[in-house]
């Protein structure tokens, strides 16, 4: 017995996005409905005659610039999204201080100007970028990302909210 490293003869890729099932009809006889292919489902098959494994996942990952303040900024500070308010603190270890940037980290901890935010939204059409997240008719918010999710049947959006607004249900 033996053993034979095969990491090089396989590779990934990432599709995603609204019309992503239909791109993918495109190249398998693959049964890629809801039903045959749900939500953290694996299969396996041909897609344009190579095999493949397949794992649908939905997921809350941030962009860069789409999620930031680059293309979001906050009135009267330059662009600049801490991990605080990004809900990316958890990636430095707790006490942690050798690393650029670390200064910066500690000090802005409490200091967040909005955090970014899942929300449900009234309808079932995706909400589009840059919409408004509105609450007693006044603006709280910007959406950075909208969805319609076949899983929960609900539309729903990432987006940036002030910090009052952002609360969980």
């Amino acid at each position: 017995m033996g053993i034979v490293n095969l990491t090089g003869h396989h590779a990934a890729f990432n599709l995603a996005g609204p019309a992503a099932r239909a791109v993918l009809r495109a190249h398998t006889a693959l049964d890629l409905s809801e039903a045959a292919f749900a939500y953290l489902a694996l299969r396996e098959g041909l897609i344009a005659g190579a095999p493949c494994r397949m794992l649908r996942v939905e997921s809350c990952l941030l962009f860069y610039p789409y999620d930031m303040s680059q293309r979001y900024p906050c009135a009267h500070d330059p662009p600049g999204d801490s991990l605080w308010e990004l809900g990316l603190d958890f990636t430095v270890s707790p006490g942690k201080t050798d690393f650029r940037g670390a200064e910066q980290h500690y000090r802005l901890k409490g200091k967040e100007r909005l955090k970014i935010f899942g929300v449900r939204v009234d309808g079932d059409e995706p909400t589009d970028l840059g919409d408004a997240v509105c609450a007693d008719g006044k603006q709280v918010g910007v959406v950075t990302c909208g969805m319609y999710s076949s899983l929960t049947k609900q539309s729903m959006a990432l987006a940036r909210l002030d910090l009052p607004a952002a609360a969980r249900d």
